[in-house]
């Protein structure tokens, strides 16, 4: 019993969601804005003709807005915080049903064009969307899916039923947040989210090629071809090249350290220490098995385990030593005086957030 007591507790729902509403999910993330996209190219575009990059870029500019405002219809009715706790628990994957590329560097950026448009349009507070799981009833966590999840899961030997009581009594010895105010069209809606947002990132890739000065061609079938330009098409290729490089990308929400905890790693003696080690976790976007060498941290997972999030660790000391010397001439120049107050792992590398006067 003890490998169903260590589930996270929305996961035999979200299971059960996928299994019995995959038609419908299929259809949101992957034909839903696409089909919206076509049409308003159609539209707005005449057809069979070469569309120069101006021209071109004011309409796409024009159909991205109209994307953003299905979004925007999509996340307003809940939280930002709602949003993101389903959003980072769903599977961390593109559906190959996609019309366009699906690898990693894609996928990474997908998923922070949905997470931006998740803060942007997100309701700030969260009242009664969650509660704590030793003052909830189980029946009421998840809006009743997590009990329909864990009785899917009862097989020879061992009813759903008993599964979920036992699970329930472990959920009420512990104290964690869990989504209380749940639904179906809730679950659909995230992966519309994700549709919407693969749309949103292949018109940004269209926008960039046409501010470069690239012309385009709209077909019967809504989609564009680009009139072929060897120099351009050398310089775009270049570029994504150069992306292909990018090894991580973290949720651009909800990764921070407070000053006081970085500071607590710098070790003043110059050694080497464990205590120098920060971690942050990253999108799994490659698809990695954890290894074993993570057994050495205290943390177990199944054999080829494949989690929706990957920790990357930095040296704090380090950090500081190779960006402490620019404090002083920047203070000089700017004549500002700041206070570091919390660190943000919002891609390889690290923002400050600070507080500051203006001498």
């Amino acid at each position: 019993m003890t490998h169903v007591l260590s589930l996270p507790y929305h996961q035999p729902a979200f299971l059960h969601l996928t299994k019995i509403f995959e038609d419908e999910i299929r259809y949101v993330l992957t034909r839903k804005f696409a089909e919206f996209r076509t049409r308003l190219f159609l539209e707005r575009f005449p057809r069979n003709q070469v569309i120069e990059s101006e021209a071109a870029w004011d309409v796409t500019k024009e159909i991205l807005d109209c994307i953003d405002g299905e979004m925007r219809t999509l996340i307003s009715g809940r939280s930002v915080a709602y949003w993101l706790h389903i959003y980072r628990r769903i599977g961390v994957f593109l559906s190959p049903g996609h019309e366009d590329k699906t690898d990693h560097i894609t996928l990474g950026l997908v998923r922070q064009i949905a997470e931006l448009a998740i803060q942007k349009h997100g309701l700030r507070s969260a009242s009664k969307e969650f509660g704590l799981s030793d003052k909830l009833g189980p029946d009421l966590v998840l809006g009743g899916w997590m009990k329909k999840g864990f009785k899917s899961l009862g097989g020879k030997g061992q009813s759903g039923e008993r599964i979920y009581r036992r699970y329930s009594e472990h959920l009420r010895s512990i104290s964690n947040w869990v989504i209380r105010d749940f639904s179906k069209k809730d679950f659909i809606n995230i992966y519309a989210i994700e549709g919407a947002a693969y749309q949103y990132w292949r018109l940004t890739a269209l926008l960039r090629s046409l501010g470069k000065g690239a012309t385009i061609t709209v077909n019967d079938s809504g989609d564009w071809d680009y009139v072929p330009n060897y120099t351009l098409s050398k310089l775009i290729v270049s570029i994504d090249k150069r992306n292909e490089r990018r090894t991580s990308f973290s949720s651009l929400m909800g990764v921070w350290i407070d000053s006081e905890t970085i500071m607590e790693k710098k070790s003043d003696d110059g050694a080497e220490s464990e205590l120098d080690v920060v971690f942050f976790p990253v999108y799994n976007t490659s698809r990695v098995a954890l290894s074993d060498e993570f057994q050495m941290l205290g943390v177990r997972f199944g054999e080829k385990a494949v989690t929706n999030f990957f920790p990357l660790y930095m040296r704090a000391k380090k950090f500081f030593e190779h960006h402490d010397f620019m404090r002083e001439e920047f203070l000089k120049k700017a004549r500002i005086r700041f206070r570091v107050t919390c660190y943000c792992f919002g891609r390889p590398f690290i923002v400050h957030v600070s507080s500051s006067t203006r001498s």
